[in-house]
């Protein structure tokens, strides 16, 4: 995916966002999608740069898929009986 130089992060983030309404059925309203569109357009940027170090510095700031999993908050399952 790229950008051009006129798209900022909130662009990706808005189009992060009706994505993953219109393919996933899902409203995003914790701010995940401004987070998330804000890494891709940096990590994007940065490509576009040819700034391997840069990606590589970015990609160690994040927190392993592990670390993410354990830190999920439980959700309460609701059962629908017919």
């Amino acid at each position: 995916m790229c950008f051009p130089d006129s798209v900022d992060w909130q662009e990706v983030a808005d189009l992060l966002s009706d994505l993953m309404d219109n393919e996933f059925n899902t409203i995003c309203e914790d701010d995940s999608t401004d987070e998330v569109g804000l890494v891709i357009w940096e990590m994007q940027r940065l490509c576009a740069q040819g700034d391997v170090a840069g990606v590589e510095a970015e990609i160690s700031k994040l927190p392993s898929c592990k670390q993410w999993l354990r830190n999920c908050v439980p959700q309460t399952v609701v059962s629908l009986q017919t």
